[in-house]
């Protein structure tokens, strides 16, 4: 219910900084128990590093990652097209990349059919890889990237050499 409401929220305030907090970009992580209050984490929080951490079998995935990348897979309905009651698609959800070395079969399936859903009929909605022999894969290709107008030949063996460990220094 909380998810729903925030998702479609046209609430906006004032910060303490002077700035304009929408409460549709804001994720919802629970309610705070004593005094029964949703605690909300700005989106914007995310653009840097992220740090879950607790015991094996605490919870971590289902409780902690698996309802922040539904939210943010799902994306929110309170922008300024919808405000202005235009019928627009959502915004685009952000990139997202799951290292799970564990194989976590749950995981995998909530992230899979909530990109599905976003994006029905699209094979590029979710993509993943596998070693695994018999299973369709998804590739990356690290070098397509290499290449462009803007490196010189001297930046690309710079870029190669640092990546492998091989720059000794100026002068080696």
């Amino acid at each position: 219910w909380y998810v729903d409401r925030i998702r479609s929220s046209k609430h906006e305030t004032t910060g303490p900084l002077g700035e304009t907090m929408r409460e549709g970009e804001h994720l919802f992580l629970g309610v705070e128990p004593e005094a029964d209050f949703p605690v909300l984490l700005d989106k914007r929080i995310l653009a840097e590093h992220a740090y879950i951490v607790g015991d094996s079998g605490s919870g971590k995935t289902s409780l902690g990652l698996m309802p922040l990348l539904v939210q943010l897979i799902r994306g929110d309905t309170s922008g300024e097209k919808q405000q202005a009651n235009q019928n627009a698609d959502l915004d685009p959800p952000p990139p997202i990349v799951i290292l799970d070395l564990k194989g976590d079969m749950a995981l995998f399936n909530c992230v899979r059919q909530e990109a599905e859903r976003r994006r029905p009929g699209d094979p590029g909605a979710f993509m993943y890889f596998t070693p695994e022999q018999g299973f369709d894969s998804c590739f990356f290709n690290p070098f397509k990237s290499l290449l462009s107008e803007k490196r010189s030949l001297l930046q690309l063996c710079q870029l190669l050499l640092d990546s492998l460990g091989l720059n000794h220094g100026e002068g080696y």
